[in-house]
């Protein structure tokens, strides 16, 4: 028989009032800030706290049936059981909201640094920290060709502002991609004029569009330099899913026909790949003018 919400709200305030309470307060504390998480590790969470201790905190909660599951036989990494991690992050949301971003900063930097990129990811957007959740979508999108996971591409792209992907072209092109192997036409044009404003301004405004924001940003520079071959590409997949033949001998000009046939299959439904490489890592910000103009920073933001 299935449990009814009155039966979850017993289990619940148990866990709390039986559970939960009787820990020490460093204990509760620990609890709290690692129930952002959905795996549990020792450098993780001393990453996420702020503390040491935590591969030996998670040693005793195991062996204290702290609701803890072990995921692997040497006991590294951890999860909590469901219903006690809803109940900790609800009661973290409660008591320390204004710590909630920060530790999911936090989480996301490690992720970043142990080469978990999706993670990283997730984390930055939960912390609503968009500007550095941006610059791991950019570095993340070659590998995401690949893989052809161009859907949950998709779905990053679309939890960051607008306004920020218009000022970074590799992020518009991206999404022009996305769209166009999913087989949505329509926003495909658009997304390839963004990019292209930055490209060349000058044409931009020839067509009438609004004139580009004040800056630039660029974080994977071989993804740039690849970008005026790519809008070609995609304008020619867009012309031939339309039945407009001129428009794709127009833009596959000087393109490779298998590129094309990829991209072209994936919007008729049928498997794509974009085919790409990972890009060097760092950030410009052009004011005016092209990239030879441009201002690099000394590194991505971290």
């Amino acid at each position: 028989m299935p449990a009814s919400q009155g039966d979850d709200r017993y289990v619940v305030d148990y866990l709390v009032e039986e559970v939960l309470q009787r820990q020490s307060g460093r204990v509760q504390t620990f609890l709290l800030q690692i129930s952002i998480l959905g795996r549990l590790s020792g450098p993780l969470c001393d990453a996420v706290t702020g503390q040491g201790g935590g591969k030996a905190m998670l040693e005793a909660l195991d062996r204290g049936n702290l609701f803890l599951v072990p995921l692997d036989d040497r006991r590294r990494w951890y999860r909590y059981h469901h219903l006690f991690a809803d109940v900790l992050h609800a009661r973290l949301l409660d008591e320390q909201p204004d710590q909630v971003p920060d530790l999911h900063r936090r989480a996301s930097a490690w992720y970043e640094q142990n080469g978990e990129q999706p993670v990283a990811i997730g984390h930055a957007l939960a912390a609503e920290d968009f500007e550095r959740a941006a610059d791991l979508v950019e570095l993340a999108i070659p590998a995401m060709r690949r893989t052809r996971q161009e859907a949950t591409a998709r779905a990053w792209l679309e939890m960051l502002p607008d306004e920020l992907i218009q000022v970074r072209p590799v992020l518009s092109v991206a999404f022009a991609g996305a769209l166009l192997t999913s087989g949505e036409l329509e926003g495909v044009e658009g997304r390839l004029r963004d990019a292209e404003r930055w490209l060349d301004p000058a044409t931009g405004a020839r067509e009438g569009s609004q004139s580009p924001p004040a800056e630039m940003v660029v974080v994977d520079e071989e993804e740039y330099r690849r970008l005026p071959g790519m809008i070609e590409m995609y304008r020619a997949g867009q012309a031939l899913a339309r039945g407009d033949a001129f428009g794709t001998v127009r833009h596959a000009r000087g393109r490779s026909i298998l590129r094309l046939k990829r991209t072209t299959s994936a919007v008729l439904g049928h498997r794509g790949c974009w085919g790409s490489r990972p890009g060097g890592v760092g950030t410009w910000r052009q004011r005016t003018g092209r990239i030879p103009n441009a201002r690099r920073e000394s590194g991505r933001r971290t």
